[in-house]
C-alpha cells in the first residue's frame, strides 16, 4: 500500500481511467500492477486491462491464463435466451471489444465465433438494435445494404427518394405481438413476413418505435 500513497501525491483519486496518457503513467512510469491501479480507480481489474487494450498500451505480460470463453463471458451481463446479453467491459462507439489471439476484437463478432460461426470477411449485424448486445439469438450475418436498409427503416438515415416510407402500420404491429408473444413465429420469420428488417421487428415488439400502439 505504500506504493499506492506515494503515486496518490501526483494523481487525483479516482483516477480518470478513461484517459490513456494517466494508464500508460501509471503501469509503465509507476510500474504499478493492474490491481494496483484499479485501486486507485472506481472500476475493476478487468476493465482496467480492457482500457489498456483498447488505448494500445502494451503489458509488461501479455499472456491470459484464463481460456477466451472464461474471459468472455466474465464481462457479459446475461439473461434470457430471448433478452440482450450485455457486454460490461470496454466499449467502443457502444460495441464491446476484447483482445483475442494478439487482435482487438468486436465483442458481438467474438460470440458469433465462439458459437462456431466463423465471421472472417462479414458483417455481423443485430436484430435488437443494441449495440452491446453479444447474445447470439440476436446476431445474424448480413450485407452492407441490410445494414443500409436497417438504418433507413429505424430512422438512423434522413428520408431519400421515398426510402424512408414505414411498411409497417398499426394493426400490423398489433399482429406481430401477437404472434411473437404467442410463440408461433421467431422475430426472423416475422420480419421475412412482413418484408422489413429484423431490426424493426425487435424494436416493434419491444415498444422502441410504435410504442403508441
Amino acid at each position: 500500500m505504500g506504493q499506492l500513497t506515494e503515486v496518490e501525491q501526483y494523481y487525483e483519486t479516482p483516477i480518470d481511467h478513461e484517459d490513456p496518457d494517466t494508464l500508460r503513467e501509471l503501469y509503465w512510469g509507476h510500474g504499478l500492477s493492474l490491481r494496483a491501479i484499479a485501486d486507485l480507480s472506481p472500476v475493476s481489474n478487468d476493465t482496467i486491462l480492457d482500457r489498456m487494450d483498447s488505448f494500445g498500451i502494451p503489458r509488461r505480460d501479455k499472456t491470459h491464463t484464463e481460456p477466451i470463453e472464461v474471459r468472455f463471458w466474465n464481462r457479459v451481463e446475461e439473461g434470457a435466451e430471448r433478452d440482450c446479453w450485455v457486454w460490461t467491459a470496454s466499449k467502443s462507439r457502444g460495441y464491446g471489444q476484447i483482445r483475442f489471439d494478439g487482435e482487438l476484437w468486436k465483442a458481438h463478432r467474438l460470440s458469433m465465433l465462439l458459437h462456431g460461426e466463423d465471421p472472417s470477411g462479414k458483417n455481423v449485424l443485430h436484430t435488437c438494435d443494441n449495440k452491446a448486445c453479444v447474445n447470439p439469438n440476436h446476431l445474424y450475418f448480413g450485407s452492407k445494404r441490410d445494414n443500409m436498409i436497417d438504418a433507413i427503416e429505424n430512422g438512423k438515415l434522413p428520408e431519400y427518394d421515398g426510402w424512408n416510407r414505414p411498411k409497417l402500420n398499426g394493426e400490423k404491429v398489433k399482429e406481430i405481438r401477437s404472434k411473437y408473444k404467442a410463440g408461433e413465429y421467431s422475430q426472423m420469420e416475422l420480419a421475412e413476413e412482413y418484408g422489413v428488417h429484423p431490426t424493426s421487428i425487435c424494436n416493434a415488439i419491444n415498444g422502441v418505435t410504435w410504442s403508441d400502439v
